[in-house]
């Protein structure tokens, strides 16, 4: 028999599936100009997808933050326009807003999911996906880098090299590698995305940190060699430029 809670789960579900618009805060929409924030909204599930849309020609960002003013997340772009997606997980039941700063007209929208939903499994499968991707993506370059950086500057060298690498561009998505992706929601090919660029970044860190730990050691055989050859005073390869004596007595 039909119960009130059955017309409700189906409006719930045309409204996942993109059927009906969503007119609380699991649908909301906020449009601008350049920089200003959106009105607060309450977060009420396990995740929160922004959908970001920027008409301007220069460099974008979205900052997410709490009553306090504590930023909870942050994203940008450059060279825009922009149409882009991102997918967080704050504290719930809690008031949130998005501060955008950007130079044209913008549109944010705000969905909210639980993490057992499809959309959910979508975009953990989608950030796979992009990870497996990145395997062909060579990093092998930055064993180099890692070795000249131990090389030069020992442990700070290597720490500064891998730390260069944890932050560096990556070039190349899923269209550049030809990986073709089934999803139309654009929260599903940013977290493609994400997870390319993830995994890209865990290969240079990874390469950055072999290369540096032969730099250093090269770079410690070097110092040793130099003050070895330097010596001190009284002894070999050293001196203080006095006669040395024997220990010996002379007869």
């Amino acid at each position: 028999m039909p119960t009130l809670r059955d017309p409700i789960i189906m409006t719930i579900g045309l409204v996942a599936a993109g059927l009906l618009p969503a007119a609380d805060a699991h649908g909301q929409s906020f449009t601008g100009q350049g920089h200003h924030p959106t009105d607060f909204f309450t977060v009420q599930e396990e995740m929160v997808i922004l959908d970001f849309e920027h008409e301007g020609p220069g460099d974008a960002r979205i900052r997410l933050v709490d009553r306090e003013g504590e930023v909870v997340d942050e994203f940008s772009w450059s060279d825009g326009p922009v149409s882009s997606s991102r997918a967080l997980s704050p504290p719930r039941g809690r008031e949130y807003a998005v501060d955008v700063q950007a130079s044209g007209a913008w549109t944010v929208r705000v969905r909210q999911t639980d993490l057992e939903s499809d959309l959910a499994r979508a975009l953990s499968e989608a950030h796979a996906s992009g990870a497996e991707a990145a395997r062909n993506h060579g990093t092998r370059d930055w064993l180099g880098k890692g070795f000249v950086a131990g090389l030069l500057g020992g442990p700070v060298g290597t720490g500064l090299g891998t730390y260069l690498a944890g932050r560096s561009s990556v070039s190349g998505t899923h269209q550049t590698d030809g990986t073709s992706l089934t999803m139309d929601d654009p929260a599903a090919i940013a977290a493609f995305e994400d997870g390319y660029r993830d995994r890209v970044r865990e290969d240079r860190t990874r390469d950055a940190i072999r290369g540096g730990i032969v730099g250093t050691i090269v770079f410690a055989a070097i110092i040793f060699q130099v003050v070895d050859l330097g010596g001190g005073p009284g002894t070999p390869g050293g001196g203080d430029g006095g006669p040395q004596l024997s220990p010996f007595p002379l007869n």
